[in-house]
């Protein structure tokens, strides 16, 4: 689980927030976005929407 977050967080450009869809397109289950979510990585911003923890978002997410 640990080298896929790795991949998905070099990927993840700073202050943007991803979909199941995004998760989904890369390989990534929900239930793995879901536990990522658990693990303190991400921040879940409401169903299936997901930004990265303590992470100061895009203004066109606020």
């Amino acid at each position: 689980m640990a080298s896929k977050i790795n991949q998905l967080l070099t990927e993840w450009i700073p202050g943007d927030v991803h979909s199941l869809k995004w998760f989904n397109e890369r390989g990534v289950p929900q239930n793995t976005a879901y536990e990522y979510f658990k693990s303190g990585t991400l921040e879940k911003l409401g169903p299936g929407i997901y930004s990265r923890k303590n992470e100061k978002l895009d203004k066109h997410f606020r």
